[in-house]
């Protein structure tokens, strides 16, 4: 069971399949992103380990996280990771998702949160979601916050598309180029 007392009030989510191996998930709402900005998508994770020696035959939860929506063609490989389990105890951990939009274009997200992967592998017992934030960030703060994050628990998402700004105009096809 969880330590709840990590936590900032007493609601979860929770993500249970027992002793099935499944995978099951929850899709958030809609979010939209503004374009040319940054952001950081944070939560707390806490899968289940019901090993309680080395050779125990329990097992040990894993769970995904991953952005939908406008994001599907851009982070269809993006997946984030999740298991807590150290040895035979778990703990809550932070996780991350650095998100970068393009210069034109707001984004329209949803999160979702698996136990086990949304189209493979599933896995057995629970996992335990908290403290969902989306923030904003300056680009100074970003790329500071973005340097020193944790590659195990966090993934960038870039939609971050290089727009051609130096194009030549020439509106009336009469007229010749001029440079």
């Amino acid at each position: 069971k969880p330590d709840t007392t990590v936590l900032n009030d007493n609601k979860i989510l929770m993500i249970n399949s027992g002793d099935t191996n499944s995978s099951c998930g929850y899709k958030s709402s809609n979010f939209t992103l503004s374009a040319d900005s940054h952001y950081v998508i944070t939560f707390k994770a806490y899968t289940e380990n019901t090993q309680t020696t080395a050779n125990s035959t329990g097992h040990t939860a894993f769970a995904t996280a991953f952005l939908s929506g406008d994001a599907s063609d851009a982070v269809a490989s993006n997946v984030l990771n999740i298991s807590t389990a150290s040895g035979k105890s778990s703990n809550w951990q932070n996780y991350s998702i650095f998100v970068e939009t393009d210069q034109i274009n707001n984004k329209t997200l949803n999160l979702e949160l698996w136990l086990g992967e949304k189209d493979g592998n599933g896995s057995n017992g629970a996992v335990f979601f908290d403290d969902v934030k989306v923030t904003c960030y300056d680009n100074d703060t970003y790329s500071t916050i973005k340097a020193g994050r944790d590659a195990n628990r966090s993934m960038v998402v870039n939609f971050n598309t290089n727009y051609v700004n130096n194009f030549i105009s020439n509106p009336s096809f009469e007229n010749g180029l001029n440079y």
